[in-house]
């Protein structure tokens, strides 16, 4: 990745400088200001319109933003920080992308509604080489609707859209690339199934496709390979 001369905080970037950082478009695209106090404190500003497909769906007659949309503006702005303010990150490949490898924790406080400017709060913290741990807060005139924990991981383009491993040894067992390799290992006596927790580790389906297709193998390695990662797996949501 392309990295910045110039480093002078705070960073503010407005949708226009977000868009040349990040992929995003059209309907899921929802982050509209960002501001860059340092490498990993982030205040950012997202937005769902009314005539937005999703919130057209969600629901007919009463319009409420989806929870997973939330998400996923953490993710875009903790993203578009990362790229732009954090100078580690812009020593990565410029075949490196970032994608959200999990979600530890999310409260909903309150319904957000279309057309309603959303304040995110967000702290990023370096877990491993390619792992950073996104703790964020949504706010809604001043008050908590949403606090989130996420994971994002950086892998190279091609193993992202690598083909699913077939025949032979399930490609889980030597995948390293799913939070089902934080903590125990996966398939042990104690694995949840999916949909459960362990550790504030929620397991979900997709992690297991995921990890099937090996595209983030090595990405997030397991607790025995970096101590840190097994630190990540004990911590409770840190107070913003």
């Amino acid at each position: 990745m392309s990295t910045y001369p110039d480093y002078s905080y705070p960073i503010t970037l407005e949708r226009q400088d977000i868009e040349q950082l990040i992929p995003h478009r059209g309907a899921i695209a929802a982050a509209l200001h960002l501001v860059i106090n340092n490498a990993h404190e982030y205040r950012g500003i997202a937005r769902w319109s009314f005539d937005n497909p999703i919130i057209e769906g969600h629901f007919p007659g009463m319009p409420i933003v989806p929870g997973v949309l939330l998400i996923e503006a953490t993710a875009q702005l903790a993203g578009a920080g990362l790229l732009r303010g954090d100078p580690y990150v812009g020593t990565l490949s410029d075949d490196s992308v970032g994608v959200l490898a999990g979600v530890r924790n999310c409260w909903f406080k309150q319904p957000v509604l279309p057309d309603t400017d959303v304040a995110f709060h967000l702290h990023c913290r370096q877990m491993a080489p390619l792992l950073v741990q996104v703790n964020a807060r949504a706010l809604v005139d001043d008050q908590e609707a949403g606090r989130f924990e996420v994971l994002i991981a950086y892998a190279p383009r091609e193993r992202l859209f690598a083909p699913p491993v077939t025949g032979g040894r399930s490609a889980r067992d030597g995948c390293q690339g799913s939070l089902l390799r934080i903590g125990k290992p996966a398939g042990s006596a104690d694995d949840p199934a999916d949909g459960q927790s362990r550790r504030g580790v929620m397991v979900l389906p997709y992690q297991r496709a995921v990890c099937e297709n090996r595209a983030l193998q090595g990405v997030i390695p397991d607790e025995g390979a970096n101590p840190a990662v097994g630190e990540l797996s004990r911590q409770r949501h840190e107070p913003l």
